[in-house]
């Protein structure tokens, strides 16, 4: 693999980004969970924007469904120490509104606890995490 599949050309570049959602050896996120980590550390986003930029601006290889990104941040709010909150969608004048989805808001130690690799996110029993091996990041 790390030689290339010349006979698949495409095939390097998609199989590297496929074993980026495994778990990091470093903290235990997959791609997408640490892609929307760092969105929310940079400003609150809704599901809907996070998508939108890590599809058109982070991820180096996009090509997961909303669905499928919705499912992992959603999965990553029931985990047994909170990596954000969520507070309900604003309208232009900064009322409360339920169609627009909520927003999400990073917790204050997420960023020292994940990104400084102090916890590693597979301890704190995310929905799913059966089954899913240290793997991840390739060099």
């Amino acid at each position: 693999m790390r030689r290339g599949t010349p006979a698949l050309p495409l095939l390097t570049r998609a199989l590297h980004r496929h074993l980026r959602e495994l778990p990091s050896v470093v903290n235990g996120l997959s791609l997408t969970e640490e892609l929307a980590l760092t969105l929310m550390a940079e400003e609150p986003h809704s599901l809907s924007k996070m998508f939108w930029r890590m599809l058109w601006e982070t991820d180096p290889l996009p090509g997961q469904a909303d669905g499928d990104v919705r499912d992992r941040i959603l999965d990553m709010e029931e985990i047994s120490e909170r990596a954000f909150t969520r507070s309900p969608g604003r309208d232009r004048e900064g009322k409360a509104r339920a169609p627009l989805g909520p927003t999400y808001w990073p917790s204050p130690t997420s960023d020292a606890q994940y990104f400084r690799g102090e916890v590693d996110f597979r301890s704190l029993n995310p929905p799913g995490a059966l089954g899913r091996g240290r793997g991840g990041h390739i060099e």
